[in-house]
């Protein structure tokens, strides 16, 4: 409403009577700041009552009364909440959940890179490593030394265990025919 806060950025301050929560696999509401999956209680009167002749899609998105967007999020302490990214596209390492779309937008905050896509990358060990793509702007393939420097100008804008292991180059991202990054063609 016009009384409330814009923060640029949050997607979302709670309207009156709705209520919506960020938690964990186990329905557990998480603390302010900790990342967890975006449900929307389904028993509200004005929200929807399924899909259109799709019983099955319905019950795949609402389940123990809960609406599951399918977004990750996370709520700071004055209660607005925060999108970090699509739960298809994000993944844990060492147990936290990362969100790609944070960590694309810090990478492109360096000169160099152009575009960006980060994907898991499976590690035994810590479940998966941060790798990241790269499109450098001068189109050239990069080395060694220009990912590190990515790496290292990452450090004090993300969190440090955001930070990608790898940063591989590319001369282009595979793209949908309408410009979508196919996150899934750089996974392996």
């Amino acid at each position: 409403g016009p009384r409330r806060e814009v923060r640029p950025g949050s997607f979302w301050l709670p309207i009156p009577g709705t209520r919506v929560a960020v938690m964990d696999d186990a329905y557990r509401e998480l603390a302010a700041g900790e990342t967890g999956h975006f449900l929307i209680e389904a028993d509200n009167p004005g929200f929807f009552i399924g899909y259109h002749k799709d019983r099955a899609k319905t019950d795949e998105v609402v389940r123990d009364g809960w609406y599951h967007t399918g977004d990750l999020a996370w709520r700071d302490a004055d209660g607005y909440y925060w999108i970090a990214g699509r739960s298809d596209d994000c993944f844990k390492s060492r147990g936290i959940f990362i969100s790609p779309y944070e960590i694309e937008n810090a990478l492109r905050g360096h000169g160099a890179v152009a575009e960006a896509c980060v994907v898991p990358l499976a590690d035994a060990e810590i479940g998966n490593r941060i790798r990241a793509f790269v499109v450098t702007r001068d189109g050239g393939t990069g080395d060694a030394a220009l990912a590190e420097a990515i790496r290292a100008s990452l450090k004090d804008r993300i969190a440090p265990y955001k930070v990608p292991h790898v940063v591989e180059f590319v001369a282009e991202l595979p793209k949908s025919p309408v410009g979508k990054v196919l996150r899934r063609e750089l996974i392996g």
